[in-house]
């Protein structure tokens, strides 16, 4: 046993290196197609300027190059003195030094084997030889008894001690048989410690040697991937910080500028003159042509003012509802100016900050609140003060007359951002409002929607409804409303909550079941006995009122899975989708946070397929389950149409309450 396992390590060390020899080439001639990609197309990229995220695209190529590079060097190290020639050494160590062993163990046991059969052998001549003395003993007494002459019974006699001296010869020759077969087995229990003895040695040696490989090959995996999330994460930021318009009208107010564009020439009025009619026509046509050369292409077209100014046109210009953050002002009302300096312009988007504005220091909202100056809920474009909690939205900057003070501000929010024991406590259910009647509006009429949860509702509707709900709007009529606007607010109200639904405290036990049972194609049905106890003990640790909701949650998601032919939403798809709402650390903004996103969809995709097993009661909830998938067959086949199957899953919702844990 002790062989086998040491020539499984043998076999294992080389699956290691041929996997880590693989991986390292593709990633290289992978490496060496992205930079030679990145290379090939950032001078397109920069042939103009003044183009929208041209700086933040040429930083990801330039990026890109350097970790092309990157993975190239230490993909190299990885195939010579880094991971496979040490690894492939101590393997030709181990295999030398196994054979060894397993020679000198082969002959202690052939010398036992020699030993056992002589040992045979010296045991059937004793017992022959014994046999034939009791014969000749027989023999002797016989003829003594029948008086036979004094000759034959001495001859007899003589025969007998023959006998007697060649049975105790055999005596002899088997207890030393004996002796040295016993004393081979404790030679070969000896021989045996000292080999069981090296193999140990020897395992050990090669697990330093696997442990050192190891540590260097991942070692050098993380410095390459390390800045990759950090880089990814300020060319993500610094996305969301550009304002749509601004480098074209940067690009205006560089063109009006240039001394190279010539202002367009007055024509006045000239008699008629016979003489100069055909000089005066040419003349003026050609002159046109010269000075429409000076102007680019898209703006020969573009009429000027009495002040000589080129103007965009209306379709041209940006709608205050596509951006109401705009830095520009509207072509329509105002002239085409160069752009004001930072210092008399709000960091937000806005124009110049009131006087009571500049005293606040103020940063990106991340939870809802009232705004101090309109009295409106702000979810999406407000900011609040660091210092007093002020919160106001970007555009009541500009006329905010509350100046900070050292005290904080009450937010006076009643449902989003706040906690859900909290919340409960204040509604006095079991489950949040919200949670019940957005579920129930999307079972009844939107769970056959394509991209249900993916795909995004209209803002102001979003808003609107939000401040429905946070207006206590238990008796809100959601029938006129697009179910994607319903299924948003659902997810603002998770995202938004100050911990998330499955808590900070149990965010590594969940991160850990979803490693340990990673999605690389597994039957998931196989999973079932291992993953459902785990995830047992883990909700158990929840509290009352978080698993409540999270089992009203995830028995409606599963229904919206088990659609999946009709409104494309997996478990996976679904779980991409609440993982980050769900499920979190308290630093959003750490390095472990951006890692660990594909965990936390995967948690969700197995929450969902196990919902069955982790939330259902068996026997309360039968009948319901039963009616949903007779409704999941009839979409899946045809048999109805997209309104009917809304309908009776409406129906086989509204039949019975939700079961709780």
């Amino acid at each position: 046993m002790a062989f086998y396992r040491a020539k499984v390590w043998s076999r294992y060390a080389r699956n290691i290196i041929s996997y880590v020899e693989k991986r390292a080439q593709i990633e290289s001639e992978h490496a060496k197609k992205v930079a030679h990609l990145a290379q090939t197309m950032r001078p397109l990229l920069k042939e103009e300027g003044f183009l929208p995220f041209q700086s933040i695209y040429c930083t990801g190529l330039d990026q890109d190059i350097e970790l092309a590079g990157m993975c190239q060097a230490t993909g190299n190290l990885l195939l010579t003195h880094k991971f496979a020639e040490p690894l492939a050494n101590r393997i030709v160590e181990h295999e030398r030094a196994r054979k060894a062993l397993r020679d000198d163990w082969l002959k202690e046991v052939k010398k036992v084997q020699e030993a056992a059969g002589d040992l045979r052998k010296a045991r059937s001549g004793y017992i022959q030889r014994q046999q034939e003395y009791e014969r000749a003993k027989e023999a002797v007494g016989k003829a003594e008894t029948d008086d036979h002459g004094s000759s034959k019974v001495e001859k007899k006699r003589r025969l007998e001690e023959d006998c007697l001296y060649k049975a105790a010869e055999a005596e002899t020759t088997y207890k030393a048989c004996v002796a040295e077969a016993n004393q081979r087995h404790r030679e070969l229990q000896a021989v045996k410690l000292e080999i069981l003895s090296g193999v140990r040695e020897l395992m050990y040696q090669c697990d330093q040697t696997m442990k050192a490989v190891t540590v260097m090959h991942y070692q050098l995996l993380h410095t390459l991937a390390t800045p990759v999330p950090v880089q990814l994460q300020t060319l993500w930021e610094s996305s969301r910080l550009y304002e749509p318009g601004a480098q074209y009208a940067e690009f205006v107010r560089q063109l009006t500028q240039d001394d190279t564009v010539k202002e367009m020439e007055r024509f006045v009025f000239e008699p008629y003159n016979e003489l100069t009619r055909a000089y005066d026509r040419t003349r003026i046509s050609q002159d046109s042509r010269d000075m429409m050369e000076h102007v680019p292409l898209y703006l020969r077209n573009i009429s000027a003012d009495k002040d000589k100014q080129f103007w965009p046109s209306d379709s041209e210009s940006v709608s205050d509802s596509e951006c109401d953050s705009s830095p520009l002002p509207s072509p329509r009302h105002q002239q085409v100016a160069p752009l004001q300096t930072v210092e008399h312009r709000s960091s937000y988007g806005q124009g110049a900050l009131s006087p009571a504005a500049s005293t606040h220091k103020f940063k990106k909202m991340k939870t809802p609140s009232k705004c101090r100056e309109c009295d409106c809920y702000v979810y999406f474009q407000g900011v609040d003060c660091q210092v007093c909690s002020l919160a106001c939205h970007r555009k009541c900057l500009e006329v905010l007359a509350v100046q900070c003070g050292n005290r904080g501000l009450n937010r006076r929010m009643t449902t989003f951002g706040v906690d859900v024991q909290a919340h409960l406590r204040q509604t006095n259910t079991d489950v949040p409002p919200l949670v019940t009647r957005c579920i129930a509006d999307v079972e009844r009429r939107g769970v056959a929607v394509k991209g249900i949860y993916r795909v995004s509702g209209v803002k102001s509707k979003v808003e609107q409804l939000c401040q429905v709900f946070e207006l206590g709007g238990k008796d809100v009529d959601l029938d006129e409303i697009n179910p994607t606007v319903v299924a948003n607010v659902l997810k603002l109200y998770l995202r938004q909550l100050p911990e998330p639904l499955l808590t900070f405290r149990l965010h590594g036990d969940f991160i850990g079941v979803a490693k340990e049972f990673p999605g690389n194609g597994r039957v998931e049905a196989e999973l079932s006995n291992v993953v459902v106890p785990r995830f047992n003990g883990i909700l158990r640790r929840l509290p009352m009122a978080n698993s409540k909701t999270t089992a009203v949650l995830f028995q409606h998601l599963k229904k919206v899975a088990d659609l999946q032919a009709v409104n494309h939403m997996s478990a996976g798809n679904l779980g991409i989708v609440f993982g980050p709402n769900l499920l979190r650390k308290s630093n959003v903004a750490s390095l472990d946070s951006l890692l660990d996103t594909e965990s936390q969809a995967r948690v969700i995709e197995l929450l969902i397929l196990y919902s069955a097993e982790l939330f259902d009661s068996a026997d309360g909830n039968r009948k319901q389950q039963q009616q949903h998938t007779e409704v999941v067959q009839d979409v899946e086949k045809g048999a109805v149409y997209e309104g009917d199957a809304v309908r009776k899953a409406a129906a086989a919702a509204d039949e019975s309450s939700p079961i709780y844990l």
